[in-house]
């Protein structure tokens, strides 16, 4: 039978960080947050709205909208609450570097996605 130590019960995750290492990691998780607040909350509700004001009827645009505005509300909450908690994680094969890096991709690529909705379905691309 093995006893219990408290030793075993700690791991990496423990350790005290510096100041530096903090503001980093708020200055990363900051400029992600703002970054989906301006992709979903911005470009995507611009996408969503050119798209209800061309495909559905007069009569349910207003509802159209509506439902739109509460979808892409929800979604920047989980976005944001998936941010900090997928950054926080930080492995030790991958830096706080790279993982921002990374989600800064995802979020370009998202970003970028909505615009080329609007370009080519709505404006009728080339």
């Amino acid at each position: 039978m093995e006893t219990y130590s408290y030793i075993d019960d700690q791991d990496d995750s423990s350790e005290i960080e510096s100041v530096s290492d903090r503001l980093t990691f708020l200055a990363f998780e900051w400029s992600l947050i703002v970054g989906w607040i301006i992709a979903l909350l911005l470009i995507w509700r611009v996408t969503f709205v050119a798209i209800i004001e061309r495909y559905l009827p007069v009569r349910s645009i207003r509802f159209g909208i509506i439902v739109a505005a509460l979808g892409l509300m929800m979604a920047s909450v989980y976005a944001l609450t998936m941010t900090g908690r997928w950054l926080r994680k930080r492995p030790a094969t991958m830096s706080l570097l790279r993982r921002w890096g990374l989600n800064l991709a995802y979020l370009l690529v998202f970003a970028t996605a909505g615009r080329l909705v609007v370009w080519f379905f709505v404006e009728g691309g080339a």
